[in-house]
Order: C-alpha cells, then structure tokens, then sequence
C-alpha cells in the first residue's frame, strides 16, 4: 500500500513486477507464435517464476523488516538466497527436459538406463543434469530445513520461518516421486500437471 512508497526493498521489485507482466505477456504471444518452441517455452517459463519470485520478495518485505539480519541471521539469509537461486536453476534444468523432448530418454527411474552415472550424449545431457542438478538441490534444501530449525526458531516470525522450510524439505522428496512418476507412467498427464505445481 501507500505506506510502503518509501521503502526501496518494497518499492523497485514492485515495479519491476509491473514491467516484468508486460515482458511476460509479450514474450507469451511470441511463444505462441513460435509454435511453442524449446527455446520460448523455457524462456516463457524463467519469466513466470521471476515474476512469482519478486511477488513472495516483496510479500515477505511487507511483512518482515526491509533489511537483512546481522551475524547469523545474515547467514542463514544468503544460505536461503543460494538455495532459491539453485531451485531456480534446477526448474530452468528441468524446463529444458520439456522442451527438448528429453523427458523418456531412459526408462527407468530412480537410475538412468541402470545407473547413476550414464553416458552424457547429445541426447541424454540435459535429462542427466535435471536429475543430478535435482540430488544436489535436495541436499540443499534439506541442509537449509536443518538450518531454520536449529537457528530460526525465535521470535517475530522465526518459528514460521523454521516450520515453511521444514515443510520445503518434506516436499522436495514428493516433488521428486512426482518427478519420477512421469517416466515410470510414460508422462501421464497428472504427473506433468503436479510436477510442475
């Protein structure tokens, strides 16, 4: 509202929302008009969770001090930056699946044509690296979860802020299951419709 003008955090993100939705609108007519290519796709896709992104930035602003802690509350501030940059990179990761085809390139899941570590083709890099990319992203959000508890679980907010992470953590698993169901199910339409929620 009209008591948040003055505050810079709030205010710049609030209007790069504004000019990021007419991006987004353009870059979706272009997506469209492109016939829905890779490339469009996943761009239109990194538009739509950077616009998601700023809009939780400028939630959480609202409601908590505009500043970031001090000691280890700074810590656990940069700790949870780098982890929202990983799962960034992991959904653009996991997009460029999509929008290569990429998705059934193995049969099998939790494994890659029988093993962890398959040959890194032409064909199967950019499945292989959703799937590593995703293990490293879960460790992170599990190490973040374990974090919050130990350190946020203090007054003006601490508590929910332990709990959401938490919760990230007891999700991230499911949300691989998910992942996984797509190629077990031959990406049935449910699997695509929850992975991506």
């Amino acid at each position: 509202g009209a008591r948040h003008r003055r505050e810079p955090a709030i205010l710049w993100p609030s209007l790069a929302a504004v000019l990021l939705v007419g991006f987004q609108a353009w870059l979706g007519r272009e997506t469209v008009r492109l016939g829905n290519s890779g490339e469009s796709v996943t761009a239109h896709l990194v538009a739509a969770m950077s616009l998601f992104g700023l809009f939780v930035f400028v939630l959480v602003r609202s409601i908590f001090p505009s500043h970031l802690g001090r000691g280890g509350d700074q810590r656990f501030t940069t700790l949870a930056l780098f982890g929202a940059a990983a799962i960034f990179v992991l959904l653009v990761f996991g997009s460029n699946v999509t929008a290569e085809n990429a998705a059934l390139i193995f049969p099998d899941w939790p494994l890659m044509g029988g093993t962890l570590f398959p040959p890194l083709t032409a064909l199967t890099t950019t499945h292989v690296l959703h799937r590593w990319v995703a293990i490293v992203v879960g460790i992170l959000v599990a190490a973040i979860a374990v974090v919050a508890w130990r350190t946020q679980r203090g007054p003006t907010g601490g508590r929910l802020l332990a709990r959401l992470a938490v919760a990230a953590a007891l999700l991230y698993p499911v949300q691989a299951v998910v992942g996984g169901a797509q190629v077990l199910t031959r990406l049935a339409e449910w699997t695509q419709t929850l992975h991506l929620a």
